[in-house]
């Protein structure tokens, strides 16, 4: 069986696709730094001085990234692949619909 897509509002894809843009822009800041498409859902940042040291992230994977903080240290690639941020916690919208029928119920 397929694996179902998590539900996205289209506010929350809008807000991605932006960010995803102004990410890009920003990446494009930075000469030591490659960006390549695949597929189309898969972004290849590599090192422009190392043709051999690249990664392939999802959206999602560098939406993650800090690209701040690695301009900071550099701009390298080393830089901008150990700039994760903490993660934000996903709510489902089965956990969303269980909150709100525990919430108009009374439980605490």
């Amino acid at each position: 069986m397929k694996k179902q897509k998590p539900f996205i509002r289209s506010g929350e894809a809008d807000r991605r696709a932006i960010a995803l843009h102004l990410g890009l822009q920003k990446l494009a800041e930075m000469p030591l730094i490659g960006v390549s498409f695949r597929d189309g859902t898969k972004i290849v940042v590599s090192d422009t001085s190392d043709p051999n040291c690249y990664a392939i992230v999802s959206v999602d994977s560098f939406l993650s990234l800090d690209l701040a903080e690695a301009k900071i240290k550099g701009g390298s690639f080393g830089d901008l692949m150990s700039s994760r941020k903490r993660p934000r916690p996903q709510v489902s919208h089965a956990e969303v619909d269980e909150g709100v029928r525990h919430f108009l119920a009374g439980d605490d």
